[in-house]
């Protein structure tokens, strides 16, 4: 975010923050976090202090995907919570030509009586840092262990000092029609993480691809060394005829046997090598050994150089293919050109045609659309995760537990709203808001339901989505 953008979310916090009590804190990283403002539109205040890509604006998302996504708590989310909790936001400033946005919060202690606090969410790049100031501007507390004058515990907090190339305010950020600045910058940053989540896919994928590319050309080197030790078998032959046709004249030598090598013209005198224990008869026996063992490796290392070879051209048009489908964006391909190991592995022996029916309630749409919905968390994992293609529809009661639900879409179609309805009642129904009047309901396309790591079965995180308000039940002639 540069100093224009800043100024402009720093703008807008300043008409909708003041007056606004300071509630629950959602570390989602150890440098994310998500506040509750008790904002009346249901937005939460969104700060990254990731050096790569700090940032602040105001975020719509579900409660209960926050408190999912929730899983970390540094020790100063403990911190802010200690002291701002009883507090409310006086004012939103941002320093002339910075890159930092300030949050003046007012509130009264019983010990202490009127109190002032500043959040300084200072958004400068690797100096990125989140700081809880006293009333009197001097450092009680920051994320990241500050450096510097005005950046450690107990100075008077001062900004770092930049260059003015780093302060100049830059372009505005582009809207692209939304409604403010804060809409535009999560919708570019969920775009951004999401291609972030498949560059490191694609990387996994193409390491792993290429790993294995490796193993094949190191084991093809190994099959070509082994085919050359087992040396020429028609020399082996020869060597071993012309020592059983010279039995009678060979001439023990230091190499071995001095014989007359009667398959070049004018029969000149040759030196086999042998072992000088053995025998004429012993040594053509051990060349006659080596003849057949060379003919035998001979054709089986060819069978395996053709079967390795071929292995390796495969691996290599599927790290073409892998590419191919990154590069154009379709999920389905890369999903088939990527190795097992980078996918949820199918469990041996049981078909994917068989997997959909357990555990799996179906119904069909008024449009016709195939809509699955999962019967306990572990089916909810499969049905997301091994049968949902990249384009089909997700849903999920919003804020309740439940089921989710797939409306399948292999055509690829435009879903029509009647099929959302049915889909978004079914979600409801099954689902712990299947008593209430109207239930709100999540949807959003396959590609942007994420696993958090280490989550429990059924636990999900939604990258994007919108919501639908029906009223829990089972459409009629829709099956199940």
């Amino acid at each position: 975010m540069n100093e224009q953008t800043v100024r402009e979310v720093a703008e807008e916090l300043s008409r909708v923050l003041p007056g606004q009590r300071f509630g629950r804190i959602f570390s989602l990283s150890k440098l994310k976090f998500a506040i509750d403002m008790r904002l009346r539109d249901g937005r939460f205040l969104f700060v990254s202090l990731e050096p790569q890509s700090p940032r602040i604006y105001l975020i719509r998302r579900g409660l209960r995907e926050l408190e999912k996504a929730s899983r970390f708590d540094p020790p100063f989310a403990a911190v802010l919570r200690k002291y701002l909790a009883n507090t409310e936001v006086a004012s939103t400033r941002k320093p002339e030509g910075e890159r930092a946005v300030l949050i003046d919060l007012r509130g009264v202690s019983e010990l202490e009586g009127a109190v002032a606090y500043t959040l300084a969410v200072q958004l400068t790049g690797r100096s990125s840092n989140l700081f809880l100031l006293n009333g009197a501007g001097r450092i009680m507390d920051s994320l990241k262990e500050g450096k510097g004058p005005g950046q450690e515990t107990a100075d008077i907090y001062q900004l770092p000092s930049t260059s003015p190339d780093q302060r100049r305010g830059g372009e505005p950020f582009d809207k692209a029609g939304k409604d403010s600045v804060s809409e535009a910058l999560d919708e570019f940053y969920l775009a951004k993480d999401e291609e972030a989540r498949r560059l490191s896919a694609f990387r996994s994928a193409e390491s792993a691809l290429r790993g294995e590319l490796k193993k094949k050309e190191r084991l093809r080197k190994a099959l070509e060394k082994d085919r050359e030790d087992h040396g020429d078998e028609e020399q082996w032959k020869r060597f071993g005829e012309l020592l059983l046709a010279n039995t009678s004249n060979a001439k023990r030598v230091d190499e071995g046997f001095s014989v007359a090598d009667y398959y070049s013209d004018g029969a000149p005198e040759i030196v086999i090598p042998s072992d000088p224990r053995h025998t004429v008869a012993e040594s053509a026996e051990f060349y006659f050994k080596r003849y057949a063992k060379a003919r035998n490796a001979r054709t089986a290392i060819a069978e395996r150089l053709i079967a390795v070879s071929d292995e390796i051209d495969g691996i290599e048009r599927q790290i073409e293919r892998l590419k191919d489908a990154f590069g154009s964006g379709d999920d389905d391909a890369f999903e088939e050109a990527a190795p097992p190991e980078s996918q949820n592995k199918q469990k041996p022996g049981r078909s994917r045609g068989r997997d959909e029916q357990t555990g799996v309630r179906k119904f069909i749409s008024r449009d016709g659309f195939e809509i699955l919905v999962g019967k306990r968390s572990k089916d909810n994992d499969h049905l997301t995760f091994r049968i949902a293609r990249s384009l089909d529809t997700w849903m999920h009661a919003a804020d309740y537990p439940g089921s989710h639900v797939v409306i399948r879409n292999p055509q690829r179609k435009e879903v029509p709203h009647s099929t959302l309805v049915d889909a978004a009642q079914i979600a409801a129904f099954y689902s712990k808001a299947k008593g209430e009047s109207k239930a709100a309901v999540h949807y959003t396309l396959r590609k942007f339901v994420h696993k958090p790591k280490g989550a429990k079965p059924g636990l999900v995180s939604l990258a994007d989505f919108k919501t639908i308000l029906v009223e829990p039940g089972i459409p009629p002639g829709s099956g199940g």
